[in-house]
C-alpha cells in the first residue's frame, strides 16, 4: 500500500471512529478497538487530519452534517472556542473528565469543523482556537484520553505549518482591535485646558458620531457586550466622552456607567435565583463629583418614563460587576429618588442623591444570566494581554524618571486610571476607570 493510500485509509477509520462516537465515549466495550485507536491517533492522525477537508466532507453526527468552508468562520471558531472554554470546561472539572452523551456529541462535531479548513495566524488570533485546543491537550488533562491525542495531533498539524502557537495574540490596537483607535498620549497634561485635564492619558480618534450616545434604547447593542476600556464604549457610542458617570446632554440622561461605590455592597445580591437579581430594585448612588445637570436630568426620566443604559465596571464594588472591563447589563427605569443632608471626611456638608432602578421587564430584553458570563475566556485573554502592556509601560516611565532624572515639574509616571474628557481638536481623551 502506497503512502498516499495510507493516508487515506488512517483517515476514514479516524472518521469512522468519530462519527461512531468512539473517541469521545467516555468507556469502549472492545479494548482492542481502544488500543488501535491510541495507536491511529499517535501514528496517522496528524496527517490524516490535514486530509479531511478534501478526503471527505460529510461526517454523520446528528445526520449528515456538511463541512463547508461557509460554516468555518472566525465567529464559528469563535463560538466554538468559547463552547470548549466557557460550557465543556467547568463541567470537564466538575464531572472528572466525563460527558454526557449531548455534550460529547457537540465536541465530535467541532473537531470535525475545525479539522476541515486550513488554520491561519488571523483566525487564530480572532478565534483563540488555539488555546481551547491547547486546553485539552494540556499536561494533566482529565479529558477524555482520545479527546487529548486529536487535540496534539491538532497543534502538532498547525504548529508545522504556521511555527510556535505560544506568542499569537490578538492585535488589541489593529483593525477590529478592541482598542482600535485608542492611543495613550505621551504628555496628557498639553493643550488649552490642561489644568481642566489634569492627568489625562487617552485619546480617542476616528469617533464616526460623537453624539450617538444622546439616545434612548439599546442602540443597537447587546447585554453583555464587553469594552476593556471605558474609551472604548465611547468610541463605539453606548456613552458619552465626559468624565461623568451619567451620559447626558441638556434634555436628558441616556446611560449610566458604575463604579466604585455607586451601588449596593459586595454580597447584596448573593444566594439570589437569576430571576430575583432581575426583578430587584437596585441603588444607584452618584459620587459626590457627579455634575448637577447630569443629575437633574436623570430624576426627569420618572417623568418621562425613558428607560437608560446600565454599564457595570470591574471597579464596581457590587457582586454583580465584572471580573474585568466594562460590561452593558441593559436597559433600567428610574423609579424613584432621595436626597440627604451628608458629611464630608473634612466637615463640611453636602447633598447626596440616590436614585432606585428596576430593569426593564417588558418589553423583553436578554436575561442579566447572559451579562453575568461576561467577560468570557476570551475577552479575559485580551485583558490580561491589555494589563502586562500597561505593567511594562508603567515599568518603563519608572525606569526613565530613575536612569533620566527631571526637575519635580516634570516628573511624570505613566499610569491608567481615572476618565477621559473631550479637547478642542474633536477628539477625546484622558484617564478613565
Amino acid at each position: 500500500m502506497s503512502t498516499i493510500e495510507e493516508v487515506i485509509a488512517s483517515s476514514r477509520r479516524l472518521l469512522f471512529l468519530l462519527s461512531d462516537g468512539f473517541l469521545f465515549s467516555p468507556f469502549s466495550s472492545s479494548p482492542r478497538l481502544f488500543q488501535e485507536a491510541r495507536l491511529l491517533c499517535r501514528s496517522k492522525a496528524q496527517v490524516a487530519i490535514e486530509c479531511l477537508h478534501n478526503l471527505l466532507t460529510k461526517i454523520d453526527t446528528f445526520g449528515r452534517i456538511e463541512l463547508s468552508m461557509a460554516q468555518n468562520t472566525k465567529d464559528n471558531l469563535l463560538c466554538h472556542s468559547r463552547y470548549i472554554r466557557d460550557t465543556l470546561a467547568p463541567v470537564v472539572v466538575r464531572e472528572n473528565g466525563k460527558l454526557n452523551e449531548q455534550q460529547a456529541n457537540s465536541l465530535r462535531t467541532i473537531f470535525a469543523a475545525i479539522s476541515s479548513i486550513k488554520m491561519t495566524v488571523e483566525l487564530l488570533q480572532y478565534s483563540r482556537i488555539d488555546k481551547a485546543i491547547n486546553l485539552i491537550a494540556a499536561e494533566g488533562s482529565i479529558w477524555p484520553v482520545e479527546a487529548t491525542l486529536l487535540s496534539d495531533a491538532l497543534l502538532s498539524a498547525w504548529e508545522r505549518s504556521l511555527g510556535s502557537l505560544k506568542n499569537i495574540r490578538a492585535d488589541l490596537w489593529g483593525p477590529g482591535g478592541r482598542l482600535e483607535g485608542i492611543k495613550k498620549l505621551t504628555d496628557a497634561g498639553h493643550g488649552a485646558d490642561a489644568g481642566e485635564r489634569r492627568g489625562s492619558a487617552w485619546s480617542v480618534e476616528d469617533v464616526k458620531d460623537r453624539y450617538r450616545a444622546y439616545n434612548y434604547g439599546h442602540l443597537g447593542f447587546n447585554v453583555g457586550d464587553w469594552w476593556i476600556k471605558p474609551a472604548a464604549a465611547f468610541r463605539d457610542g453606548i456613552i458619552d466622552a465626559s468624565h461623568n458617570s451619567i451620559s447626558a446632554d441638556a434634555e436628558a440622561a441616556y446611560a449610566i456607567r458604575m463604579g466604585g461605590h455607586d451601588e449596593e455592597s459586595e454580597g447584596f445580591y448573593q444566594n439570589k435565583k437569576i430571576d430575583e437579581v432581575e426583578r430587584t430594585t437596585i441603588k444607584y448612588t452618584p459620587s459626590v463629583h457627579e455634575p448637577k445637570h447630569g443629575i437633574y436630568r436623570l430624576m426627569e426620566t420618572i417623568r418621562s418614563g425613558k428607560a437608560v443604559r446600565v454599564l457595570r465596571s470591574w471597579k464596581l464594588k457590587s457582586s454583580l460587576a465584572p471580573k474585568a472591563g466594562l460590561r452593558y447589563d441593559g436597559l433600567y427605569r428610574v423609579i424613584g429618588h432621595g436626597v440627604r443632608l451628608a458629611t464630608n471626611f473634612d466637615g463640611t456638608d453636602r447633598w447626596e442623591y440616590t436614585f432606585h432602578l428596576s430593569r426593564v421587564i417588558q418589553p423583553p430584553q436578554d436575561s442579566m444570566e447572559k451579562a453575568l458570563a461576561v467577560p468570557l475566556s476570551d475577552q479575559m485573554d485580551d485583558w490580561k494581554d491589555y494589563q502586562r502592556t500597561k505593567a511594562d509601560q508603567e515599568l518603563g516611565g519608572l525606569v526613565n524618571m530613575l536612569l533620566l532624572p527631571k526637575s519635580k515639574s516634570e516628573i511624570r509616571i505613566p499610569r491608567d486610571s481615572g476618565y477621559f474628557s473631550p479637547n478642542p481638536s474633536g477628539e477625546a481623551s484622558g484617564t478613565e476607570n
